[in-house]
């Protein structure tokens, strides 16, 4: 189409093409193979052969991701409970009944580092824990590799390994 671009993302729900015309997403399909594409694996196994599939598919939740990034429910911009106070009284019995307020991304970030600062000096360095996906083969922040992980070792933190779902 006349001033669409086609992107390529690999979400953790499967690669696809991602067509953006205006600045907006317009479309968001599976990614394809065609002929400059190379050849995928062969086995050859008892006497038959088989090849991987020359199309991918994605997740339900990745084929709907332009109509969650368009929500006009999505949050655009960090909200805090508005009697949460996060060095005195935190209110914890109205969690889910509270309405929100919305604060600065400075406020955000302080609130974010003071509460894994207290958490490690109250309950110790190995207090916080996390794992990767079990779909860590695509993406870059949740990647076994990744960023996050980067952000966690320097933070510091307790490794959970998973049980992998395949």
């Amino acid at each position: 189409m006349q001033g669409e671009i086609r992107l390529t993302n690999s979400s953790t729900g499967g690669p696809v093409f991602v067509y953006v015309k205006d600045g907006k997403i317009v479309r968001i399909t599976p990614m394809d193979f065609d002929e400059t594409d190379p050849e995928g694996w062969t086995i050859k196994a008892r006497g038959r052969e088989f090849k991987a599939p020359r199309y991918t598919t994605i997740a339900p939740f990745t084929a709907g991701q332009k109509s969650m990034i368009y929500s006009d429910r999505r949050l655009l911009y960090p909200m805090k409970r508005v009697d949460f106070d996060p060095n005195g009284e935190r209110n914890i019995q109205n969690r889910g009944i509270s309405g929100y307020e919305r604060i600065s991304w400075d406020e955000a970030t302080d609130i974010v580092v003071n509460e894994i600062n207290r958490i490690k000096r109250e309950s110790g360095p190995a207090s916080i824990m996390s794992t990767p996906s079990s779909h860590h083969l695509w993406g870059n922040v949740g990647y076994r590799h990744s960023t996050y992980f980067r952000f966690m070792n320097l933070m510091g933190f307790t490794y959970a390994d998973h049980n992998p779902d395949s």
